[in-house]
């Protein structure tokens, strides 16, 4: 059974390190984390569940939401906006 994969796309470091430790005391699932968009779409394709702030440096939340709603892998995605 494969295991599922969160994405955490913060550039608030002490978000990233909250929601982290929810998921991993409360749930099976691994964590990956990006501190921005861009850096994010490095690691989208792993993907099965993505957390996302909205503003951010760089590329904020909405950018890349729309970038991954663009792309047939990555367009099914759910996505939790912070």
């Amino acid at each position: 059974m494969k295991q599922h994969t969160v994405l955490i796309i913060d550039d608030d470091t002490a978000s990233r390190v909250m929601l982290r430790k929810i998921i991993r005391d409360h749930t099976s699932f691994s964590v990956m984390e990006a501190a921005d968009g861009r850096a994010a779409l490095e690691k989208v394709f792993s993907a099965d569940l993505i957390i996302l702030d909205v503003f951010m440096p760089i590329m904020n939340g909405i950018e890349f939401y729309r970038e991954i709603r663009q792309m047939e892998m990555t367009k099914q995605i759910p996505v939790i906006f912070l």
